[in-house]
């Protein structure tokens, strides 16, 4: 897997499946990794989370990542959007691992949107591994109900990896 590197087990919020960081777990980090211990990129797979990582933040004006929380809960990318829509959020990317999070009262929630799945099926592309595979996909926008279509994050991921074949649903 690629993804699960932070979650409710955790005391504090982070995104769960950063491609970049400075300090911490990445994508890149355990592609390097896996791959300076012999394995062979054409056999490496990136796992990829269709779904959020929901924090209750102890104190909602501390909302950074690192920010004390009291627990955690997967939230499915079709809720995500939802909520996102609801309340007219403003999500924020995190320019160096490239994933987006916003916060909405004391709840953290930090996800894939079709812009990192996009870079992170690019990144896969431009090192040569094998492939992806997601968890899961009942976990993507399978009604069309956040106004992408059906299925946006597949689709984002097809796009990328399989041009001929993009479209999903």
């Amino acid at each position: 897997m690629m993804y699960d590197f932070h979650g409710e087990w955790e005391n504090t919020v982070n995104v769960h499946s950063a491609l970049y960081s400075d300090f911490d777990l990445s994508v890149d980090r355990f592609v390097k990794l896996w791959v300076s211990e012999g394995a062979p990129k054409s056999k490496l797979l990136m796992g990829l989370p269709l779904y959020g990582r929901s924090f209750t933040l102890v104190d909602p004006n501390n909302n950074t990542v690192g920010a004390p929380s009291s627990e955690g809960h997967d939230m499915p990318y079709y809720q995500v959007c939802q909520m996102i829509k609801e309340h007219q959020i403003t999500p924020t990317t995190l320019s160096n691992e490239r994933v987006p999070y916003f916060v909405h009262n004391n709840l953290w929630v930090g996800y894939e949107d079709r812009a990192s799945i996009r870079e992170k099926a690019q990144y896969l592309r431009a090192e040569g591994l094998a492939g992806a595979m997601v968890w899961a996909i009942d976990l993507d926008d399978f009604h069309g109900t956040c106004e992408q279509g059906q299925y946006p994050l597949m689709n984002a991921l097809n796009l990328i990896i399989s041009p001929d074949n993009a479209i999903v649903g």
